[in-house]
């Protein structure tokens, strides 16, 4: 590094003196001016130019410089030149070719080592430091390095800097410079990709889109940004993830904020201040100011001299704070609202399209997907055709896998469907009750196979045993209701009350095909076939794919995806509608500040991402979204041009809910699905019921009825005292099929008015790709609940239909999707949409206040799980625990009831879900009491509202299901019993989970699941019963966390404390 000083004496008296200070270099290559620069920092002067002031003071560093090789030597000699220091090029010095001068070093989130340099990695290179035409650097000054030999692993940057200062990675693993000369903070993706740049290129200024002379960038793990503004403005600036200006911390007049250090935890940002040597700490969250201040340096003798350049957190964290910074203002900050970009913002925020690396990428996720996808399918297909392979009916009958022998009558129409009772066959006449039916796992909304059997209860001999598809859709003791379309009611009816029926699960066939249909559609533009798309000219392409394309290139991996994300719908970019949505939005006053700011963002741009931890209104907050979008529409333009939102979600339960909550806002919705997988009461809101109120659908149910009535006619020979043929009956028939046949065009034609009609289509991912129904509607606005349960197959389908904005809120703390094919999992099948737009440097919005649990049971899922982000809504005196014996701490609402020597017991594990290891399940009967015995000492003391006891696996569950019919206490007649990963997305005032797992290796299996664990325990609103071996459980380091908070708060008995329940007697 070359160095230069004075010896010039400024006079007393004087402040300043003109210094007209020479240096002469006997090189041949030119030199950046940065060796002009540097020295700056060794004076411990301010020099600028060619003036020094003899006092330490606000520094100023000098504008760009650069030295050029003199064709001659030139001989300097005293005379007009007060002094001269000559450089001489030492051609023995052979600088490291590797990393060349630091500025900065930073480590980043997978622990490389980031550095910047100021004349690219090779210093002696000739050209390294010059130029390159516009005031840039020519050479790469962005090195990332292994973290133990400092090999580089990569270099990026060339021509994008002039005067890189500092470097800073980001939580989501981007990479933030800052340039003194360009003036501007600049966030690249690891590998060097430009997103987003904050402030004006080479323009300096103090207003919400300038900077000068940033330092350094902190980014908080929402995305906000903080950029210490330091050399001109004294300021601290906070930006939003999308580059939006928020507000700014002034700091005291010659600050120089120099170094930042962001807290979360403690809800500060820590500030370091090069000139006044002292460090400063903010909150963070509150809409007041709290700014402390003290000396700089670790150690208070040092502190009065020592600059404050940099910031570790063992610098402070001996000290406490006290005092206020003088002259510190918060301005901007704690406001919550729509903080739109201009178009003109977006637009210029927005990467130019490249149409060949969109093709090749998604071409490559299509390959992926796709067989993923099949491989999936295959093994599902695989593991029936073993299961029935492998065991005789009794045995698939006693796992639960399978109903058989049952009797089947007509019960009632449901819109367009037929309702029928399947129910076990009587042995005889005298038994009256109707049999209970075995154990079982089917539930309202599964899809299910009907096989005919003889009265043996065997297939009939060339039978197909693919009978006849249905839908479950209720489930009682004794019965299960099915509903089948007018086909194949006529066969069952056809069938005679005293055929027998056997019911299996089915496969999901319909779900894969709609999988691989919007995988294809991913490089097309939406509602065209492939075909169609190869006989187009680029023209009429290019508008097909208008709007939609920047969602495509995010879906297909595009390396600018976090910049794409925040470019403005068409509809966003008028001034008048994002003051309309503005308006909506601060009309909604139930919303906190987590929510509203989950809101304002996703109006703001055309991706988003959601993170809602359990019990944060993530659906709530949906709605809320919903409703400002729907108040926007209040003219002909605006629904053009976004039109009807399209809600989606994984289930049917999600998607009711989000229909529940928009009827009660008065909004127009239409749910898409078989009625059958409806909660009964929206049933008004489905599509058929809405089309049988038009005219048209009036006039298909007459049509309905005449030809039930013909069909009717045609099975009774004809009416009475008429006599029919057999081509008249014929006739009948063929009459009766052809109004129906066009009954079903005019609910189909009805459907699609009911549909054009509407603000928000509900359906789930699957049904949203119900070609059918929706007749190729294109829906530009699509918001989705559950997005972290759901495939990425499975969210692809309702975004290949046209989306220009999208909404994806979900939690990825929470349990992931369902994959049984271990091929499918290496092939990444399990990684959700959602993981992978955070891995792409998209941020998500954390909704960060519950109001589900007591406040204790919230408290360890939040630092565990959630970085202690999420804080509580609600008091304990919200959430009463209920009254028992059972607490040994009465004032925590959650106990471990330690269950030691109980052994653990491998069952069978026929059809279980992927989780479960090898296919095996395990029970753990001890266990199982204590659950059933636990709750009967929370009942002693009264009702307990909604009771549930869950764990993880499905052989538990049937135990637990067996035992509960033998105790037969009507105070345990509506507990309800599940696997944790059945109960994702639900709540009960009271939750029993019990661990099963029991052995001396400590072998939990799937129950160290971090996800899982964050799921069992924060079901619960009121109180929470954990039955399990503490000794097993230790094995694993979040279960160690939780056993360590539970001693800590005395929440920990052994089973012999527990009353004997009356069924142990």
């Amino acid at each position: 590094m070359f160095t230069y000083a004075t010896n010039f004496l400024i006079a007393p008296g004087l402040k300043r003196v003109i210094v007209p200070n020479q240096c002469c270099y006997n090189g041949f290559e030119t030199l950046h001016g940065f060796v002009y620069q540097v020295h700056t920092h060794v004076l411990g002067r301010s020099v600028w130019l060619d003036r020094m002031t003899g006092k330490r003071g606000r520094q100023q560093q000098q504008d760009r410089r650069h030295f050029y090789a003199h064709p001659q030597l030139v001989a300097w000699a005293a005379g007009g030149v007060p002094t001269a220091v000559t450089l001489d090029l030492d051609p023995a010095w052979k600088p490291s070719p590797v990393i060349g001068p630091m500025m900065s070093a930073a480590k980043g989130v997978d622990s490389t080592v980031w550095v910047v340099t100021h004349t690219g990695s090779d210093a002696a290179d000739p050209g390294s430091g010059a130029a390159s035409g516009q005031g840039l650097i020519a050479t790469a000054v962005v090195q990332q390095l292994e973290q133990d030999m400092g090999e580089v692993l990569q270099s990026w940057g060339a021509d994008t800097f002039s005067r890189p200062h500092m470097i800073s990675p980001d939580p989501d693993g981007n990479i933030w410079v800052t340039d003194t000369a360009l003036h501007q903070a600049i966030k690249f993706t690891a590998q060097g990709q430009k997103l987003l740049e904050i402030g004006q290129r080479f323009q300096s200024g103090s207003d919400a889109i300038h900077l000068c002379e940033p330092e350094q960038v902190a980014v908080a793990n929402d995305g906000t940004v903080y950029i210490a503004d330091g050399h001109c403005n004294a300021r601290v600036v906070q930006y939003a993830a999308n580059g939006t200006f928020e507000g700014e911390f002034k700091l005291a007049v010659g600050s120089v904020p120099h170094s930042l250090l962001l807290d979360e935890c403690n809800d500060m940002l820590v500030v370091a201040d090069s000139a006044l040597a002292k460090v400063y700490r903010f909150s963070l969250h509150s809409s007041e100011l709290t700014g402390h201040s003290w000396s700089a340096g670790c150690c208070e003798t040092q502190a009065t001299r020592a600059p404050a350049y940099s910031l570790a957190p063992s610098c402070f964290a001996q000290h406490s704070f006290s005092g206020a910074a003088p002259d510190m203002q918060r301005s901007g900050v704690g406001r919550v609202g729509p903080a739109f970009p201009t178009p003109q913002q977006a637009e210029a925020a927005a990467p130019r399209l490249n149409m060949a690396d969109f093709l090749a990428a998604a071409k490559r996720l299509q390959d992926r997907l796709t067989l993923a996808v099949k491989v999936e399918s295959e093994e599902q297909i695989a593991d029936i055709r073993r299961l029935y392979r492998s065991q005789s009916l009794k045995a698939l009958q006693d796992s639960s896998a399978m109903l058989t022998s049952l009797v089947a009558r007509p019960l009632e129409q449901l819109l367009g469907d037929f309702v029928w009772c399947l129910s076990a066959k009587m042995r005889s006449r005298r038994e009256g009750a109707m049999p209970a039916l075995p154990y079982h796992r089917f539930a309202a909304g599964d899809s299910v196979l009907l096989v005919a059997l003889d009265a043996k209860g065997s297939v009939p001999r060339g039978q197909d045993t693919a009978s006849l598809e249905a839908t479950v859709f209720r489930v009682t003791q004794n019965q299960v209701h099915v509903a089948v379309g007018p086909w194949n009611s006529d066969i069952m009816e056809a069938a005679g009350p005293d055929r027998l029926w056997r019911m299996d699960r089915l496969s999901q066939e319909v779900t894969t095909k709609r999988q691989l249909a919007a995988i294809d559609q991913l490089d097309i533009p939406p509602c065209i076939t492939r075909e169609a798309a190869l006989n187009l000219d680029p023209q009429d392409m290019a508008s097909l794919w208008r709007g939609n394309l920047g969602i495509r290139m995010i879906l297909a991996g595009s390396p600018e995806a976090a910049a794409r994300a925040k470019h403005l719908p068409a509809w966003a970019r008028s001034q008048l509608w994002r003051r309309d949505a503005g308006e909506q939005l601060r009309d909604i006053k139930t919303l906190n500040a987590s929510q509203r700011r989950a809101i304002a963002t996703a109006i703001a741009g055309s991706l988003t991402l959601w993170q809602g931890p359990p019990g944060t209104g993530k659906t709530r907050t949906l709605l809320a979204l919903i409703q400002v979008l729907v108040g926007t529409l209040n003219t002909p333009k605006r629904l053009e041009e976004m039109g009807a939102v399209l809600a989606c979600g994984d289930t049917n339960a999600a998607v009711d809910n989000l229909v529940e909550g928009l009827l009660a806002a008065g909004i127009k919705v239409v749910r898409l699905g078989q009625p059958a997988k409806v909660r009964p009461s929206l049933w008004p809101a489905t599509m058929e019921a809405q089309a049988l109120l038009t005219p048209k659908g009036q006039l298909a149910e007459k049509m309905r009825a005449k030809s039930a009535k013909e069909m009717e006619r045609y099975r009774q020979g004809g009416y009475l005292h008429e006599s029919l043929d057999r081509d008249a009956l014929e006739q009948v028939k063929s009459e009766a099929k052809g109004l129906l046949s066009r009954a079903s065009k005019l609910i189909a034609e009805a459907s699609r008015d009911v549909i054009e009609s509407s603000e928000v289509v509900a359906a789930t991912c699957t049904g949203s790709g119900d070609a059918q129904r929706l007749g190729g509607r294109r829906f530009k606005m699509v918001v989705i609940d559950e997005a972290t349960q759901a495939t990425e197959p499975s969210t692809l389908i309702p975004l290949v239909q046209g989306a220009e904005c999208v909404v994806l809120a979900g939690d990825p703390n929470q349990l992931p999707p369902t994959v049984i094919s271990q091929k499918a999992l290496k092939m990444g099948l399990d990684r959700t949409l959602f993981d992978r737009l955070l891995d792409m440097g998209i941020s998500a919005n954390l909704l960060d206040t519950q109001y589900r649990m007591h406040p204790l049971i919230a408290e360890l899922p939040s630092q565990l799980f959630y970085g202690g982000l999420l804080k509580s809504g609600i008091s304990a005196a919200d959430r009463p625990t209920p009254a028992s014996s059972i607490w040994p701490n009465p004032a925590c609402p959650v106990v471990l009831v330690e269950c030691e020597g109980a052994g653990e017991r491998r069952s069978s594990g026929i059809n279980q879900t992927s989780a479960e290891e090898g296919g095996n399940s395990y029970n753990n009967e001890e266990e199982a009491k204590l659950a059933l015995r636990a709750l009967w000492s929370l009942s002693e003391s009264g009702p307990l509202g909604s009771v549930a006891i869950l764990t993880p696996y499905n052989g538990q569950v049937r135990l637990l299901n067996n035992l509960l019919k033998e105790a037969g206490n009507p105070v345990l007649q509506h507990v309800e019993i599940s696997s944790v990963d059945g109960y994702q997305g639900r709540e009960a005032d009271v939750i029993v989970f019990s661990t099963v797992r029991n052995n001396p290796a400590g072998t939990l299996g799937f129950v160290s699941d971090a996800r899982r664990l964050n799921v069992a325990i924060t079901r619960a609103k009121h109180a929470l019963v954990v039955v399990g071996s503490a000794q097993t459980l230790a094995n694993d380091r979040n279960w160690r966390a939780w056993l360590s908070w539970m001693k800590a708060r005395h929440a920990i008995v052994s089973a012999d404390t527990l009353p004997l329940a009356p069924w142990d007697a």
